[in-house]
């Protein structure tokens, strides 16, 4: 295939781009189904045929009732001739946007002569949308009838049933424009949609069906006959889903009605001063900065590990690690391999002395010389892993430690084979902190406020957190208790009850039924809040604390995008929870 240079930054490629975004972006919201055509593959299986009466463009098993020509510069001649010979037995032929100017590539009106006998809307928009309604199966409206452009479905049909999945992207993805890494973030799509209404499934007799993934119930969907098929009544908050099965016989199924409305009758926000904790793991302390030296060369001042990993093969004369290498485990060993020593030198404070356990993690341990506070460290005494299974723990010495500085030293020998030196850490019973470039032991929390953990002292810390109190709720026949959950930052949350799961949390209305667990007498309850290895993983050194993308490259930054010292995101309870007593709806 012949290109010219220079066409991937041309901005007619861009404008090109962006208008079939446009175009498919709108369909999308439309909730109109459709397949992107290839004038290869069309040229070679395509053919225009009837079923029903009605004329279709066929395309080996596929049938289409309508064609859309999206923005073109160009067309074969032999998809033009196919689109006549569609239109000339009644098919629905439309354009959108620009015009191909050319047929094969050579200057030609042809295209345009053809256009101009079809439904043409100049710009790529809503109203290329209303000659397409012949071709639509599913309609997913509000009441006022239009379609809810941020809902998107997926519609599967077998022999016995249709099977649709609808979620709420909770965005205009439509008018938001853009590249897709600048969309807005999971946490600010907040669009919801109270009153939603599916229509479809012709010829459909069985009584549609409403599963439940969460807890595995099949529920009656709130349906009534439209037309020939089916009118579907729901809601979407925001980023939530629903799951349809609609069968085509009438047939008797076992399903529970849908549940009824509830009102909240009394509440109480627990809004205390703070939680007592306890933790899933041990928190960890990150060691991502050492002084270094090479060969026998001067100590440079400390600086990022991954920048230390690029200054030793600086200094071997050999590539830097990155998306282009051939992985360790996969490279032929040269026969004399370059190699250099390299001596890591960290730093940190110790505020509080941490009991118990104390451990280094580290990868591939047997390849370093260890020492804390000038105390070698056997590097073959492995006893486990954490996180990952290359995250090997090694015992230190708890009454190695000191309050005030202490210095872990590793040292290695540096070849082209080395698979490159990475963060190490420090796992124990102790609290963490940051303060610029400087990381700290201190004393282990026991409790929490509302409120980023990060601050209090719990800085790397990247398990799950169970925030405790106890709770005296006593419901009244009839009645049904809740605890809320309005805003946390972790992967999810759990609610328990004197240890048992009550459910998980992890999308809106936020809340989980405890009734069941209730005793008639005070009862503790747990939420956890189930982290995540961002604070402990990274990246780190990034300036923006939610990078649209992570990749290796956020982890090796430059320039104006490269933090120096820890840029942590926000974890745990952020504010207060609430219980909330209802019973059935006098509406």
């Amino acid at each position: 295939m012949l290109v010219r240079s220079g066409w991937r930054s041309d901005p007619e490629t861009h404008a090109l781009d962006n208008a079939i975004q446009k175009v498919t972006s709108r369909l999308l919201a439309s909730h109109v189904d459709f397949d992107f055509g290839d004038e290869e593959i069309m040229s070679r299986h395509a053919s225009v045929t009837r079923a029903g009466g009605a004329p279709m463009l066929r395309i080996c098993r596929a049938r289409y009732k309508a064609v859309l020509v999206p923005p073109m510069k160009t067309m074969r001649r032999s998809t033009l001739n196919l689109l006549k010979k569609f239109k000339a037995v009644g098919g629905v032929v439309t354009f959108a946007g620009e015009i191909a100017a050319a047929l094969d590539g050579a200057p030609s009106e042809e295209v345009r002569k053809f256009a101009a006998a079809c439904h043409h809307t100049p710009e790529v928009g809503p109203a290329m949308i209303p000659p397409l309604e012949i071709a639509r199966r599913l309609s997913i409206a509000g009441p006022d009838g239009s379609e809810i452009g941020s809902a998107l479905y997926l519609l599967r049909e077998d022999k016995d049933a249709f099977y649709l999945f609808v979620c709420n992207t909770g965005e205009d993805f439509v008018n938001a424009g853009g590249h897709q890494m600048t969309q807005p973030m999971v946490r600010d799509r907040r669009l919801a949609f109270g009153d939603v209404r599916i229509r479809g499934f012709k010829g459909c007799a069985g009584i549609p069906l409403e599963l439940n993934p969460e807890n595995a119930r099949i529920l009656k969907a709130d349906a009534a006959r439209f037309g020939n098929g089916w009118e579907i009544r729901t809601s979407l908050p925001a980023l939530g889903s629903r799951l349809f099965v609609v069968p085509k016989k009438a047939a008797a199924v076992e399903a529970a009605e849908q549940p009824v409305k509830l009102e909240t009758v009394r509440s109480e926000i627990l809004a205390d001063e703070s939680w007592r904790i306890t933790l899933s793991e041990c928190p960890s302390l990150v060691l991502d900065r050492p002084r270094f030296r090479i060969g026998n060369g001067q100590w440079h001042d400390a600086t990022e590990i991954l920048r230390v990993d690029r200054a030793v093969r600086d200094a071997l004369g050999i590539p830097h690690r990155g998306g282009d290498m051939v992985q360790p485990w996969a490279r032929r060993p040269p026969a004399i391999p370059k190699r250099t020593t390299v001596a890591l030198a960290y730093l940190f404070e110790c505020r509080a002395l941490p009991s118990g356990d104390l451990f280094l993690a580290i990868e591939e341990p047997q390849t370093f010389r260890i020492s804390l506070n000038g105390v070698s460290v056997p590097n073959t005494a492995e006893c486990g892993w954490w996180v990952d299974r290359s995250l090997r723990k090694l015992p230190l010495y708890p009454a190695t430690l000191r309050l005030g500085v202490n210095e872990l030293v590793l040292e290695c020998e540096y070849t082209e084979m080395h698979r490159g030196l990475e963060i190490v850490y420090l796992l124990g019973n102790f609290g963490t902190a940051v303060d610029g470039t400087a990381v700290s032991i201190t004393a282990l929390p026991t409790s929490l406020k509302i409120g980023d953990w990060c601050g209090q002292g719990l800085a790397f810390y990247s398990g799950t957190v169970a925030y405790r109190r106890m709770l005296d709720v006593r419901p009244t026949d009839g009645e049904k208790v809740f605890v809320a959950v309005p805003e946390y930052c972790g992967a999810a949350a759990r609610v328990l009850v004197n240890g048992q799961e009550a459910g998980i949390i992890g999308w809106e209305p936020n809340e989980v039924e405890i009734t069941g667990l209730l005793t008639g007498a005070p009862v503790e309850l747990a939420i956890e809040v189930i982290g995540h290895r961002r604070n402990s993983h990274g990246p780190f050194h990034i300036t923006e604390k939610w990078p649209a993308w992570t990749g290796p490259g956020e982890f090796v930054r430059q320039g104006d995008t490269w933090f120096e010292g820890y840029q942590l995101v926000p974890c745990g309870l952020m504010k207060p929870p609430a219980v909330e007593v209802r019973r059935m709806s006098r509406g």
